[in-house]
């Protein structure tokens, strides 16, 4: 059994359908298999659209800049038989509790996320498109951490402080306004080079022996 693409579907930023189309596969269809692709006979009946139309109409639609926007993207771009460098995954952007190679379903991120209910009975693919596009949109306007749960527990710093270490983050301004606490020394760097010289820096610097520290506990650094 070999799966075939039998139709393409994209939108625009504000969900307007901008290409959708029936394609007729190279080989006959022995199997619509309509309880997943939504596809039946009868709509398939008089369809003439080739993959090769379909990527000539890619071509026109899609230039080099343009942000691909998809769930899986790679297994839609494998069906297409198409290359492109500008893609964003929702695969990506919302990752499994249990991490790879799990994903998240796009239904249960739809209906969690955006309040509504799709697939059920059968795929739509301008109705996945959509969703992709607002889950995305989410991303973007709200930030990469929207949608992940907070920790439950405190952060790195607060435990190493808690147990007496000097804690110090060298990184970049945006990383250290959203890791680290006001019980770490932040340092701000812009260069890689520019880390490495802090961090021997702060790594140098003689730690302070506080009332309750054990023997042996002086000059250690987190």
């Amino acid at each position: 059994q070999v799966l075939e693409l039998t139709r393409a579907s994209a939108v625009g930023p504000d969900g307007a359908v901008i290409y959708d189309k029936l394609v007729l596969p190279p080989r006959p269809i022995t199997n619509y298999n309509t309880a997943h692709s939504g596809i039946t006979a009868e709509q398939m009946r008089g369809v003439t659209t080739t993959l090769e139309d379909v990527q000539r109409d890619l071509l026109e639609l899609v230039a080099a800049e343009t942000i691909l926007i998809g769930h899986s993207l790679e297994n839609d771009l494998k069906r297409l038989r198409v290359i492109h460098a500008q893609c964003v995954d929702t695969v990506a952007l919302y990752p499994h509790k249990r991490g790879p190679p799990y994903r998240t379903k796009l239904a249960h991120l739809t209906e969690r996320f955006l309040g509504r209910r799709i697939q059920e009975g059968s795929h739509d693919s301008v109705a996945d498109a959509r969703a992709t596009m607002e889950l995305a949109l989410l991303k973007f306007v709200f930030g990469t951490g929207f949608g992940e749960p907070a920790s439950e527990g405190g952060s790195v710093f607060e435990a190493l402080t808690g147990a007496g270490r000097r804690c110090a983050a060298v990184d970049r301004a945006p990383v250290l306004r959203r890791l680290a606490s006001g019980v770490a020394t932040s340092v701000s760097v812009i260069t890689d080079l520019q880390a490495v010289e802090e961090l021997a820096l702060e790594v140098a610097k003689p730690v302070r022996r506080g009332p309750d520290a054990e023997d042996g506990d002086e000059g250690k650094n987190g």
